[in-house]
C-alpha cells in the first residue's frame, strides 16, 4: 500500500460518524477536493456528496457512477437527564444482546470538522422496540435508544460511536471502530487522487451518500429526485460481512452479483468481472471473487428501485457491525491487500468504461461455437422425440 493511500485510509476510518450526523466525513471530503484542481463537488438537498473527475472524450456508455455511504450504525446524543445521564438513540442493525454494559465515546465538534473533546460513556438501560420483518415467528427487539452513565455533558446532536481505537494497520490487516463504509469512502478517494495525479482520461462521479444504515435514505432521495442522470450505470461499494458469505479476507474484493434483498445487473456484472479477469492476467498477484453476499442490503437495491442500472463491488469485512461471534462489540476489520485490489479495479473500471457497450457479444461467440458444434446432433434422433406428441398419463 502506497503512503497517501495508507494516509487516507487511516484518517478517513478514524473519524466520528453515524446516521444523520456524518458531518466530520462531509467536511472531510470537501477539504479533500478543494486540495485538487480538476475535481468538482456539489450536493443536494439531503446532505449527499457527489465528487465528478471529467477528462477527455466522454463514455458512450453513459454516466459511470460509484456510491458509498458515509454513515455507519451509532448513537445521536438526545439529550441529558442528569449530571451524568444521557439519553441517546440508536440508528443500525446490531443484536441488543451488544449492548449491554457496552462502552460508547461521543465526539463532540469543534466547529471546523475536527473534535474538540470526547466524553465516555457506558450503556445502562436499553430501550427496545419489536420489529416485525413478517411472520409472528420473526419477531424479535430492536435496540432504539438507550439510556448511558456519561463522564461528563454531552450536547444534544453529538454522533456516538463504541469506545474502540482510531484506525491502526497491523499484519496486513486494518482494524478501526468503523470499516463499513468508510472503508469504501476510503477507496473512492484514493481513486479520485491517484487520476487527479495521473491525469487519466476518464469520466466517473463518486456519490458520497448519508444515513444508508436505516435503509439507504440518502440514496433513495436521490434517486427519486433523479440527482442521479438518466441512463447513469451506478456501483454500489460496501465492505459486506465475510462470515455470511463464507468469504476469507485476503482472497481479494469481490464482485458481489447480489445481496439479501435482489441480484443486480448481469451485463453491467459481466463487465465488472471482465475488467478483473483482464487485470488478474496482467498485474501480478491480482485476484478478486464473485459472490452473492447475503449478511445484508446494499444501496444498489435501493436505487435499482427507482429504474437504474446497478452493480455492486465490495470487499470482505470482519466483525461486520462491529459484532464479534461472542456478541460482544470489537473492531470491524478488512484485508489491506483486498482494499488495494479494490481501488486499482475501479481505476481499470474508470477507464474502460466504453467497454459496457457489447460486452456479451464475446459471450454470444461462444455460445454459437457451441450451437454450431452440437447442432448436428439435436437432429440425430429428432425423430424419436417428435413421436412423442402428448403428456404422459
Amino acid at each position: 500500500m502506497n503512503a497517501r493511500h495508507r494516509r487516507i485510509l487511516l484518517e478517513v476510518c478514524s473519524l466520528p460518524t453515524a446516521p444523520f450526523v456524518e458531518t466530520a466525513v462531509q467536511l472531510y471530503v470537501r477539504r479533500f477536493v478543494a486540495a485538487r484542481k480538476g475535481l468538482s463537488l456539489s450536493a443536494d438537498r439531503w446532505g449527499n456528496l457527489m465528487v465528478t473527475y471529467a477528462r477527455g472524450r466522454r463514455p458512450a456508455a453513459g454516466p459511470l457512477w460509484l456510491m458509498a455511504h458515509m454513515d455507519h450504525p451509532g448513537f445521536v446524543a438526545d439529550g441529558m437527564l442528569g449530571p451524568s445521564r444521557l439519553r441517546a438513540r440508536w440508528f443500525g442493525g446490531v443484536a441488543v444482546e451488544c449492548f449491554r454494559d457496552a462502552k460508547v465515546r461521543f465526539f463532540l465538534p469543534d466547529g471546523q470538522g475536527g473534535v474538540a473533546a470526547t466524553v465516555r460513556g457506558r450503556v445502562r438501560r436499553i430501550l427496545t422496540t419489536v420489529e416485525r420483518p413478517g411472520t409472528r415467528a420473526n419477531l424479535r427487539k430492536r435496540p432504539e435508544a438507550v439510556e448511558l452513565e456519561v463522564s461528563g455533558p454531552v450536547p444534544a446532536g453529538t454522533p456516538g460511536m463504541w469506545d474502540l481505537p482510531d484506525a491502526a494497520i497491523r499484519n496486513g490487516r486494518l482494524y478501526a471502530r468503523g470499516v463499513d463504509d468508510l472503508g469504501e469512502v476510503a477507496a473512492m478517494l484514493c481513486l479520485l487522487d491517484d487520476l487527479h495525479r495521473e491525469g487519466s482520461p476518464g469520466h466517473v462521479t463518486c456519490a458520497f451518500t448519508r444515513a444508508e444504515e436505516v435503509g439507504f435514505v440518502g440514496a433513495i432521495g436521490m434517486a427519486r429526485e433523479k440527482t442521479i442522470p438518466a441512463g447513469a450505470t451506478v456501483i454500489s461499494l460496501e465492505c459486506s460481512s465475510a462470515a455470511a458469505a463464507g468469504v476469507k479476507l485476503g482472497d481479494g474484493p469481490i464482485l458481489r452479483v447480489g445481496d439479501i434483498a435482489t441480484t443486480f445487473d448481469p451485463r453491467t456484472s459481466l463487465w465488472i468481472e471482465k475488467v478483473a479477469a483482464d487485470l488478474a492476467r496482467t498485474r501480478r498477484g491480482f485476484t478478486y471473487q464473485r459472490r452473492l453476499m447475503p449478511g445484508g442490503a446494499c444501496e444498489a437495491t435501493g436505487v435499482g428501485a427507482y429504474g437504474y442500472t446497478v452493480a455492486a463491488m465490495c470487499v470482505g469485512l470482519g466483525n461486520y457491525h462491529n459484532m464479534t461471534p461472542h456478541s460482544r462489540i470489537g473492531a470491524e476489520s478488512i484485508d489491506v491487500g483486498d482494499f488495494d485490489k479494490l481501488v486499482a479495479w475501479l481505476t481499470a473500471l474508470v477507464r474502460q468504461a466504453d467497454r459496457r457497450v457489447g460486452i456479451e457479444a464475446g459471450r454470444r461467440e461462444r455460445m454459437e461455437q457451441t450451437f454450431a458444434g452440437h447442432r448436428d446432433l439435436l437432429g440425430r434422433w429428432q425423430s424419436a422425440s417428435a413421436a412423442i406428441t402428448s403428456p404422459l398419463a
